[in-house]
């Protein structure tokens, strides 16, 4: 697994290819995987898909591990380091269930809805068992797409983790 700069990994991608067919050694290359997910984000009533990165500065490279290859790629443009070796000095594999997961991650589509919540707007609960409470929200999570809210129970102040489809404005 190598870290890149951020937003760098399709050009770190690229440019490791065409160093190592350029070398000779992409026959030690076997797979470059840069995990994304489909995300269905709701525009003006109308689905839209959208690639969305899992492990943004990461790519992950099946390959042979041999140092010329190692040499080649610590020369690459943009690329912070190998993941996991001691500083910086060679990879640390990663398994094939791992990869496995990411792959199957990959394939599921997730519908995001639109940012409409803010910061401290009362919101109320139109589903789970807070149902019909009104809250405050205290923080916001968008890439997973859950809100802590503030709710009044029992005259105390609870803190509740919901989804953003969980609640709607006041």
């Amino acid at each position: 697994m190598l870290h890149t700069l951020s937003g760098n990994e399709e050009k770190v991608k690229h440019t490791m290819v065409t160093t190592l067919t350029r070398e000779g050694l992409a026959d030690c290359m076997a797979d470059v995987l840069i995990p994304v997910e489909d995300v269905v984000e709701v525009k003006r009533g109308k689905k839209h898909i959208k690639k969305r990165k899992l492990f943004p500065g990461y790519v992950f490279v099946r390959m042979k591990a041999t140092e010329p290859v190692l040499k080649q790629i610590r020369r690459l443009p943009n690329l912070a380091r190998f993941v996991g070796g001691i500083g910086g000095s060679g990879p640390v594999p990663v398994t094939d269930a791992e990869i496995s997961r990411i792959r199957v991650f990959m394939t599921e589509t997730k519908e995001r809805p639109k940012i409409i919540y803010e910061v401290g707007e009362t919101v109320r609960i139109i589903n789970g068992p807070f149902m019909d409470f009104n809250g405050t929200i205290l923080e916001m999570d968008v890439d997973r797409g859950r809100l802590k809210i503030q709710v009044e129970i029992f005259g105390r102040a609870t803190p509740v983790d919901l989804d953003f489809d969980q609640v709607e404005k006041v």
